[in-house]
Formats: structure tokens, sequence, C-alpha cells
């Protein structure tokens, strides 16, 4: 009752809604107690008939006398993300692609004052999480199927029971064996694609664990980076896959990052922008705080990857020189490598 009575004072202080853009057909979250003014924030939808992602990047992307661009990513022909300060306001852009739609690029911006940055970060955030471009259009069998989920039924199907929420999310690191981050006390039959997987052995100071169940050929040892500022979080959220940008803070005594994920983000691997391996998140134990059923960016405990290696009893360090990767191209070449983790009754 607490909790919900907090969910709800978060939403209504910024007046957090989710409305749909009719010129667009795109949805978002909108803090609307934060927007227009002279000095508030703004949130401008957008689309392009032109499917040219890689031109309207170019063209965002490219800094001008007046605009510092702090961070860039693309996925080609899949989505970019653009980040920096226009003159006095900090903006944060995301555009994605569908072929199948129209208008087939779909995205938004979302500027505040630069003063106030400190402040409404955590907001963009909330924005981005919220973002829909194509709310109409489905995923694939395929996507689906990747990411654990049950595939939608027909129009004369009975609507599916629901499915539990995944309890933490594992990294395949040899055939049959995943590693994960489950305080085994709470999780006595864990299963994962329905199937009971067996605990093998688990360590009482960092709460990891090395499941064995049928996972196929894949996975193999990860290769270890060092601690960086920007890193991305791999984490089940529901039945899917979820890629969250996130930082790193707390300092080495108490390593943590801050980042807007689910409780099932537990065990999920971190990773530089390189695709190294530079920490596990640790079991979280409370629900995140949400603006209109959105995640809000909070800090969670890391699993450093000392203490990583010590527990698999080897690891490599990634190559020097790699080229950085978008958020999206990580989780593209890792979500074979993961699985969701659940607690049977």
């Amino acid at each position: 009752m607490h909790r919900e009575r907090s969910r709800r004072g978060a939403r209504d202080a910024v007046g957090f809604k989710v409305v749909a853009d009719a010129k667009t057909g795109a949805k978002a979250g909108i803090p609307t107690k934060l927007i227009g003014g002279r000095n508030g924030a703004k949130l401008d939808f957008s689309s392009s008939a032109d499917a040219d992602l890689g031109a309207l990047y170019s063209r965002l992307s490219a800094p001008t006398p007046s605009r510092r661009i702090a961070y860039k990513a693309i996925k080609p022909d899949s989505f970019f993300v653009v980040s920096g300060q226009d003159g006095t306001s900090t903006f944060y852009t995301r555009f994605e692609k569908n072929a199948a739609a129209s208008p087939p690029i779909r995205g938004f911006t979302f500027a505040y004052p630069a003063p106030q940055a400190a402040q409404l970060d955590r907001i963009a955030l909330a924005v981005a999480n919220s973002f829909e471009p194509f709310p109409q259009v489905l995923p694939t069998r395929a996507e689906t199927a990747a990411a654990g989920g049950a595939v939608a039924p027909g129009s004369g199907s009975a609507p599916p029971e629901p499915n539990p929420s995944p309890t933490s999310t594992a990294l395949i690191v040899a055939p049959g064996k995943a590693l994960t981050a489950l305080k085994t006390s709470d999780c006595p039959n864990p299963a994962v694609g329905g199937k009971p997987v067996r605990v093998e052995r688990t360590d009482a100071a960092t709460n990891l664990a090395m499941i064995a169940g049928d996972f196929g050929p894949n996975g193999e040892a990860p290769r270890f980076g060092a601690p960086a500022m920007d890193v991305v979080v791999l984490g089940f959220a529901g039945p899917r896959l979820a890629a969250s940008p996130a930082w790193l803070s707390g300092g080495e005594a108490r390593p943590a990052i801050v980042a807007a994920v689910e409780t099932s983000a537990s065990g999920g691997p971190v990773f530089d922008r390189r695709g190294a391996l530079v920490g596990l998140v640790a079991p979280i134990a409370d629900e995140p705080r949400r603006v209109a059923g959105v995640a809000l960016a909070a800090p969670h405990a890391v699993i450093t990857p000392d203490a990583i290696r010590a527990f698999l009893g080897a690891g490599e360090s990634a190559p020097a020189g790699a080229p950085d990767l978008s958020a999206g191209d990580i989780a593209a070449r890792e979500k074979e490598a993961l699985v969701a983790v659940f607690c049977q009754k």
C-alpha cells in the first residue's frame, strides 16, 4: 500500500501521462507538469516518410556552433540515439525504423533547461523507456521466441494466461551452464523455459549461482573489461530482453550502476561499450519506483569482474582496440546467450 502511494505520488508530482501522438502514431510518457512555458521542458514527436534512417542520423548527430553532441549511437536500419546540448537546452533524441509501418521512421526529442539536467536526466530516461514508436506493430514469431515469450494468439483464440515474471537473468557461460545472481533460499526450484534447472554451486558472499540445464550448445567463457562510466545492462523485463543504458557509480569499494531496470535484471550482465563484461547485477530486492508504470533509474549493486573471475575459476581480458557498440548491437550479439530464470513453487 505504501509503495503504491509512493508510485502515485511520483507520477502526480510531474503529471506523467502516456499519450498517443495523432500525427505520428507513436506513444510516450509525458511529464505534463514540466512541459511548456518559457523555461519548461519540451517533448516533440517526429516522423519521416523517407526510410533512410542513416541520413536522418547524420543530420541530427552533426554538431554546430551552438549544438554539442555528448553521445550518439546507431544500429543501422533499426534505431539511433543522439544526446547533447543545443544552446541552453539539454536534449535526448531517439528515432526507430519499421519498414512495414507508415510512416516508417518515428521518434521524439525531449529537451529541457541545461541547468536542470541533474534533476531531469531521470525523467528523460523514463520518457525514453515509455516510448512506443509502433504500438500497433506486433513482434514477429521469431523475435518473440528469441525473447522467451509466447506468440500472440489469433483473433479466435482465448486470452492467454498471464505469464509469471522472471526472477533473474542468467548468462550462458558454457554448454549447459549459466551464471546468474540469485538468493537460492528464495528460489529453491529454479526453472528455465518451463524446465527445472539444477543449482550446481553458489557463493554466499556475492549470491553468484551456477545453474545447469538444457541450454543447448551455446555459451562461452566471458571476456572481461575494466569498469567504465558508460555501460549497458541486459536483463529480462517480462518475456522480453531489454538493453538499458546505464552508468557506473559508487567507486571500487561499493560498485553500483544507475539504471532503469526491473527486479528480473538481477544477475544480468553489465557490458562496457566494447562489449566486454564488467559486472553482473546483484539480486534486486525492491520493486523500482515508477512513473506511469515506467521504472525510474536507480542505483543497483554490481558484482565485480574480479569476483566473477574467482567464482568461474577462469577468465580472459577482452582484446584492446575493439570499436564502440550501441546498446542494440550488444543485445543482438548476446541474446542467444541469455535466459530468463523463474522460481517454481
